[in-house]
């Protein structure tokens, strides 16, 4: 029997999901046989159920869950047996008016913890007071006396059928071999490396790091990124179309990562691939990737036309130096 039932409420983009992952390493650790509810998108949340770090996954977009956001919700006994049926329930949903976390313990939640109740933060999880975002979105887990370690960071271990689908869909696209992975995009174009910069690494792998083949990472919201560096590189393969557990697997088994600060770099990060990650208007000591080998390149001024002083030679000196060290 699990020992304790944990629901965890998550929403956001990729990158806040990756972000959240530590926590629920934490939780993790401390019950190993507890049953973690994620309530969260599920092509996001699925990465979370394939490294062990949650064991099912309810859609956030369900329609048993949107009644929780209504002011005095006619709860079905349906609704009210799943809110009952966890130990804790952990909120990093916005609740500016509080109208979720009331809805909840009104169903019978028997603790509800979120942002919400510590001092020196908002109701929004992007409110980052001080310090990287990781530790930030461990604050809640504090009444629980789970708290921040020290120590090596978070690596997701994906069992072996999924590093088995990755093979696959690297081979239906005929990549085998060693490959370097290059994602052009991010949730926001300030962001973004100029793409002739990324064209231009590309064409300079097979030099810097021989035998290793570029291989370009598009996702679903990097519509003008891919267009530009495919007009730039239309020899060059590219993996794109793949839900998030899919690219995962893939990324399990490439020598290197570039990209810029986005939800697919604390991926790659998170997964123990050597990453160069590239920062230019936001703040790698709150956004930063963390992970084994992660090295991150900042301009000297966080703004975006700032992401232009990041040299070529830099990112493929980089590039070299975090393929060469050790795991």
């Amino acid at each position: 029997m699990p020992s304790i039932r944990l629901c965890v409420l998550r929403g956001g983009a990729v990158g806040d999901f990756m972000l959240t992952l530590p926590a629920l390493a934490l939780l993790r650790k401390r019950w190993p046989n507890s049953h973690i509810e994620l309530v969260a998108y599920p092509r996001t949340a699925q990465l979370a159920v394939a490294a062990g770090l949650a064991d099912h996954v309810t859609s956030l977009d369900s329609a048993g869950m949107a009644s929780f956001f209504a002011a005095r919700p006619a709860l079905s006994k349906a609704q009210t047996e799943f809110v009952r049926g966890f130990d804790v329930i952990i909120s990093y949903l916005y609740d500016p008016d509080g109208v979720l976390r009331a809805n909840l313990l009104a169903a019978g939640a028997r603790q509800v913890l979120g942002l919400y109740d510590l001092p020196d933060t908002g109701t929004n999880p992007r409110d980052i007071p001080a310090g990287h975002a990781i530790e930030h979105l461990m604050k809640p887990l504090a009444p629980l006396a789970i708290y921040p370690e020290a120590g090596p960071p978070l690596t997701l271990l994906l069992n072996e059928s999924c590093r088995a689908a990755g093979l696959h869909a690297l081979g239906a696209r005929g990549i085998a071999g060693p490959w370097l992975a290059i994602h052009p995009g991010s949730g926001s174009a300030r962001k973004n490396w100029p793409p002739e910069m990324f064209a231009q690494v590309a064409d300079r792998i097979p030099n810097a790091l021989p035998a290793c083949r570029p291989v370009l990472i598009f996702g679903e919201a990097d519509g003008q990124p891919a267009q530009n560096l495919q007009r730039l590189l239309p020899r060059t393969v590219s993996l794109s179309g793949l839900d998030l557990l899919t690219l995962a697997s893939a990324l399990t088994h490439c020598a290197g990562y570039l990209g810029n600060d986005s939800g697919v770099t604390h991926l790659a990060a998170m997964l123990g691939v050597p990453v160069v990650a590239l920062f230019g208007p936001t703040d790698p000591d709150v956004w930063g990737p963390r992970g084994r080998r992660v090295c991150i390149l900042k301009s000297a001024e966080r703004r975006a036309d700032g992401l232009k002083e990041i040299a070529v030679d830099q990112v493929l000196n980089a590039l070299v130096r975090i393929a060469a060290r050790p795991s």
